[in-house]
């Protein structure tokens, strides 16, 4: 009785470490750069990245869009890595959960 009690203690164990939840998240942001050749090029190298599914930067008014592939964890630390050497420029970020937060529309009005 006792091994059947340790078997089915480890198999809920073992469900629970690998059945962590996977969630899109998206990623909002203004981009202070104004470059025709600077932002594609960022948005190209934020599109190698495996983590990402989409990603937009208007080029004309910074504006910044991205969604993420599902993931177990996604926070505005990790949008903000994305941009590397250019992530000093961003401004008004704001990262919710893709399907449950609200997407905020452009131009931020309350952005500070």
């Amino acid at each position: 009785m006792k091994i059947l009690g340790i078997i089915l203690f480890m198999l809920l164990l073992d469900q629970q470490v690998f059945s962590q939840e996977r969630t899109k998240f998206f990623g909002q942001a203004l981009l202070g750069i104004h470059d025709n050749k600077l932002v594609p090029s960022i948005e190209s190298e934020i599109r190698k990245n495996p983590k990402i599914k989409v990603v937009r930067i208007d080029a004309l008014s910074g504006q910044v869009f991205i969604i993420t592939n599902e993931l177990i964890f996604w926070q505005e630390k990790e949008f903000i890595d994305l941009f590397g050497p250019n992530s000093g420029n961003l401004t008004c970020i704001f990262v919710g959960v893709y399907g449950k937060d609200a997407i905020k529309e452009f131009p931020f009005a309350d952005c500070k």
